[in-house]
């Protein structure tokens, strides 16, 4: 799980993680919209007033939060050598290994109440909506340069179409995403059937099977 560091930060920090902590409970259970800036400061113990002094509306609160989400995704692929993980595995476990940050990602406590906020108020609010397209882009051009450096080490043919790989990788972590929202995912007892791990393990190798340079 993600644990944002506030015990060591000067007090005006301290509030403001507070801040972020308990709006995204708050907007998880309840909803960004009927979550009014009212019940975060009574969820942290402070007034009102007292809160704009940290964000000066609930919409400035929200974005910050967004940021702080996608600073924290990237975050997590600072140390991850593609190329040094395909050259030492080139397998579908060696995609699933490149992979492997965004799913944890999804599974996480913290990223997942932002995730329920996100899909939520997508169809609803501008900047929810924009902020999935973004993160949508982001993933596909992430299975894309897996796709291209695959080719560029000749594990893969060049006639692999890396549009194709991008989709149905993003389909696989968009129902990874809609089933947990539902209290249907991989660690509930109604879950069925194969984990997204065992998907894109599957997918990837039709990858190698059908594109495999050693197979021609």
């Amino acid at each position: 799980m993600v644990v944002i560091a506030i015990n060591d930060a000067p007090e005006k920090e301290l509030t403001k993680q507070k801040i972020l902590m308990r709006a995204v409970d708050l907007f998880a259970s309840k909803g960004y919209t009927e979550t009014s800036i009212r019940d975060i400061a009574a969820a942290v113990g402070i007034k009102p007033g007292s809160l704009y002094n940290h964000f000066s509306s609930k919409e400035e609160l929200f974005q910050y939060i967004l940021k702080d989400f996608k600073d924290r995704s990237r975050d997590m692929f600072k140390n991850l050598d593609m190329l040094q993980i395909l050259q030492n595995d080139p397998t579908p476990s060696g995609v699933l290994y490149c992979l492997e940050e965004i799913l944890i990602v999804l599974s996480d406590e913290y990223f997942f109440k932002i995730d329920c906020v996100i899909f939520q108020e997508h169809y609803r609010n501008a900047i929810a909506r924009d902020f999935v397209v973004n993160i949508i882009l982001e993933a596909e051009q992430y299975v894309v340069l897996i796709i291209d450096t695959l080719k560029n080490l000749k594990i893969i043919r060049d006639d692999a179409n890396p549009d194709f790989w991008k989709k149905i990788t993003i389909c696989v972590f968009n129902a990874f995403i809609d089933r947990t929202i539902l209290g249907l995912g991989e660690n509930s007892p109604e879950y069925e059937g194969l984990g997204a791990r065992g998907i894109l393990l599957y997918l990837y190798d039709m990858l190698f099977k059908v594109y495999g340079v050693q197979n021609n």
